[in-house]
């Protein structure tokens, strides 16, 4: 069974983890924008897929997640606000509360 959305052309899924609890995993992938990783939030069944980073900056990706040891928050490392420049984020599950 195929968790992950459909990818773009030529995307590849790089990464993935399961959440300690495993309820859901999350996965880097070129899903939209080929070359462009980023972080996704998947139900074990595939469903509920949701974008966990907020929009990132031209050039931009996702480097590196873990998962915090209760399941609530993902920690990821992203070239996101700033080009060129790694900077540490956390959001929710749900992918809603990224800061």
């Amino acid at each position: 069974m195929r968790v992950s959305a459909p990818l773009v052309a030529d995307g590849d899924v790089e990464l993935f983890t399961w959440a300690p609890d495993s309820t859901v995993l999350a996965y880097r992938a070129d899903q939209t924008v080929q070359g462009e990783p980023e972080l996704w939030i998947a139900s074990r069944n595939g469903s509920g897929v949701v974008r966990a980073n907020s929009d990132l900056v031209a050039g931009g990706d996702v480097s590196k997640f873990d998962w915090a040891p209760n399941s609530s928050m993902l920690a990821y490392v992203a070239r996101q606000e700033t080009a060129g420049l790694e900077e540490v984020f956390v959001t929710d599950v749900a992918g809603t509360n990224t800061r």
